[in-house]
């Protein structure tokens, strides 16, 4: 699909109906730029907002009605900001990377199960971030993600980049 067949509005009213919006990729990437037209509305609308903080990011999606916003930094951890005004950055944790292949899928996976786990904003940020973790130790997408429990207990015992 062309980009000038997507509409920036259409992309803003999706932004605006779902309740958690996940952002992955390193800091000074918006959003991961997959394919042309995701590179194409970043370059023609994003950039222009000149958004340097991770708060500023934030905001940007949680004034257009998302409830929370999660952005993902790599081996940076990732930030959580939210409409109530909860918001905290958390560092990734420490390990030997093997392959970064499916590891926002992983993350977005994991933010999902801790979500239906009922689990507060910040052990689901963790969780998350455990099953991304998990996904690098391995080669290929989800190679180092067994289940729900490892996935757990790797978040609970393994040490963080701090």
């Amino acid at each position: 699909m062309k980009s000038s067949h997507i509409s920036f509005y259409f992309v803003l009213y999706i932004v605006a109906i779902i309740t958690v919006f996940v952002i992955t990729g390193e800091r000074d990437e918006l959003l991961r730029q997959r394919d042309e037209d995701i590179a194409h509305l970043i370059e023609i609308y994003i950039k222009p907002l000149r958004l340097t903080a991770y708060a500023d990011t934030a905001r940007f999606f949680l004034d257009m009605g998302v409830k929370a916003c999660v952005l993902t930094l790599g081996g940076d951890g990732a930030y959580y900001h939210d409409r109530d005004g909860l918001k905290f950055h958390v560092p990734a944790f420490d390990i030997a990377v093997k392959c970064t292949c499916g590891c926002g899928d992983a993350f977005d996976a994991g933010f999902a199960v801790a979500l239906n786990h009922d689990f507060d904003a910040e052990t689901a940020v963790r969780f998350a971030q455990a099953t991304s973790a998990l996904n690098a130790t391995g080669l290929g997408s989800q190679a180092g993600v067994k289940d729900f429990e490892h996935t757990l207990a790797f978040m609970k015992t393994t040490k963080t980049k701090r």
